[in-house]
């Protein structure tokens, strides 16, 4: 299945305050179904001056950080925790993406009193989580401990544990319950396959782009570089039939200036809205 979602990659990035690890989390946002490109101006969450979707989260829920200094077990940041919140989406169990609207680059997004669980236990204190960190409710905590212990991978889990049991206000982006399907180019494929290795994330599979079509069951589809032609318009009907694409480097080009692609501009050069 392939959500009919909007989102220009590079905004999501930015406003994840992700360092050294961008083109990780471009594909990550790809692989969750976020980064189609139709209705583009319809979905104001995806856009500069999202609304707030201020939720309450309560005691015992699981906090994957996604900042350097609370998920810097690993150092200077674990990829794996990204391995692991598609292992929990892959077994079926939802996870909320919590990114404040409005904030700074590398702004908190929110604050609570937690103890972090994994890999070794800590004492509980305030921390301030950032970087757009993933939250597991407290009904989904049990099982989900089941999969972080199985995964691994010294990634820092935490859990919260507010004063007097009460709930954690978070501005929550998106609720993510899709199980991802990734698909990748057979043109230089390491380019992304290593990087989602490096993550723990190894449930793709690697194909010919002019197998693609608008029936096509990925969450998603990435041309790492590449001056491959024959695949663009199989790949556009992809994504104009909903699927999620990212093109990195010379494939940017391939795609946008080849006449059976112009994913944003038509044939004079003028930028596509509706794409």
């Amino acid at each position: 299945m392939k959500p009919v979602r909007a989102l220009t990659v590079v905004q999501l990035a930015a406003a994840l305050s992700k360092r050294g690890h961008v083109v990780l989390c471009c594909l990550f946002c790809a692989l969750l179904g976020l980064c189609t490109f139709q209705n583009v101006l319809a979905q104001n969450k995806d856009l500069p001056g999202p609304a707030a979707n201020f939720t309450a989260i309560p005691d015992g829920s699981l906090v994957i950080a996604m900042d350097n200094t609370n998920q810097a077990v690993v150092t200077p940041f674990n990829l794996k925790a990204y391995g692991l919140v598609n292992d929990l989406l892959q077994n079926h169990i939802p996870v909320m993406w919590a990114i404040r609207a409005g904030k700074i680059k590398d702004g908190v997004d929110f604050t609570a009193m937690a103890q972090r669980l994994y890999p070794t236990a800590t004492g509980l204190t305030n921390y301030n989580f950032a970087g757009g960190p993933f939250i597991v409710h407290r009904d989904f905590a049990a099982i989900a401990k089941t999969r972080i212990a199985a995964f691994g991978n010294q990634v820092a889990v935490y859990e919260l544990q507010q004063n007097a049991g009460q709930s954690v206000t978070v501005d929550v982006r998106y609720t993510l319950t899709l199980t991802p399907r990734i698909a990748i180019s057979n043109v230089n494929t390491s380019i992304h396959s290593n990087i989602l290795i490096a993550a723990g994330i190894t449930n793709y599979t690697v194909i010919d782009p002019t197998t693609l079509n608008a029936g096509s069951c990925y969450t998603s589809h990435s041309e790492p570089h590449t001056s491959v032609t024959a695949g663009v318009p199989d790949v556009k009907n992809f994504v104009l039939s909903g699927g999620n694409f990212l093109a990195q480097c010379f494939a940017v080009s391939t795609f946008e200036n080849t006449a059976t692609g112009r994913f944003h501009s038509d044939y004079a050069g003028r930028r596509r809205e509706q794409y």
